[in-house]
């Protein structure tokens, strides 16, 4: 990783742009998913992409490539400058860099298990374990639990002399009850991910989680329809947390707001015309 992020950053010093820097990333996917009681997918994903990112002109331009192989370096950095050059072209006032030392670091978060050891049979009797306590109540008709384990490696480097290299585990749990009957209905779930090790999945104390999903979607099934009136709502952190996501994250995004998007996610209400004028919330 280190000499081709060093050749990409050469390409591109070479080219005269006042500012560089190249990004690799390497990412290793294990997934371990039940469905309805029985295994439904144990596999690995391994992914890999460099990007690289110019100063030129006093405008940025990146470009970036799947797969690490050096015969793509030339195309990318071309990609990068003239996407640069485009930009400087159209663009209002120059990028000016602050000053800053050039970090040289390892990052490495600890783990006491790493997940990618942890075997395949002990992953699969847990998930069944939370599959039976999913479907404790007979109203649960489908259920799934999924493990997921990440292993990633990124290395940066600039031409102002920054190296930074970070190996990152992540893991973590998912777990759904869909219950039907009463003419409705019910789904409840439970997500959790973390940059640790398998002692974060131990920590979760997933066989009460599962059992409680499952009673909750069966209790959704009897439990009654919210009558429409003005009232107070108290919302716990991770719902305000989705909705200020929703509400307020993608509608400023902006290649969404500009239409790019439409075919795939919708578009937006607000505006370019609606900066410092459209009001989002009562807050």
């Amino acid at each position: 990783m280190d000499e081709f992020a060093l050749e990409a950053l050469d390409a591109a010093v070479s080219r005269g742009v006042q500012y560089a820097d190249v990004r690799i990333v390497q990412q290793r996917t294990e997934r371990i998913r039940t469905r309805d009681g029985a295994l439904d997918t144990a596999g690995e994903q391994h992914d890999s992409g460099f990007g690289v990112r110019v100063l030129v002109d006093g405008a940025w331009g990146f470009a970036a490539s799947v797969g690490i192989d050096r015969a793509q370096i030339p195309s990318v950095v071309a990609a990068a400058a003239e996407a640069g050059r485009a930009a400087a072209a159209v663009q209002a006032r120059r990028v000016e860099l602050a000053a800053c030392q050039p970090a040289i670091d390892t990052y490495r978060n600890s783990v006491s298990r790493d997940p990618f050891t942890v075997s395949l049979d002990e992953k699969q009797a847990l998930a069944l374990e939370l599959e039976r306590n999913l479907r404790t109540p007979q109203s649960v008709g489908f259920s799934g639990v999924e493990f997921v384990s990440f292993g990633t490696e990124k290395y940066f480097c600039s031409s102002e002399g920054a190296r930074i290299r970070q190996d990152l585990i992540e893991c973590g749990a998912s777990l759904f009850a869909f219950a039907t009957g009463e003419g409705k209905p019910a789904r409840r779930s439970f997500d959790n991910y973390a940059q640790a090790g398998w002692e974060f999945i131990e920590r979760l104390d997933l066989p009460e989680t599962a059992m409680r999903v499952g009673n909750e979607a069966a209790a959704l099934l009897v439990a009654p329809y919210v009558e429409p009136r003005v009232t107070d709502v108290v919302l716990g952190s991770e719902q305000l947390a989705i909705m200020v996501h929703e509400n307020c994250g993608h509608p400023t995004e902006l290649d969404r707001v500009l239409g790019f998007e439409d075919d795939f996610d919708g578009g937006r209400f607000m505006q370019p015309e609606d900066i410092d004028s459209l009001r989002n919330s009562s807050s």
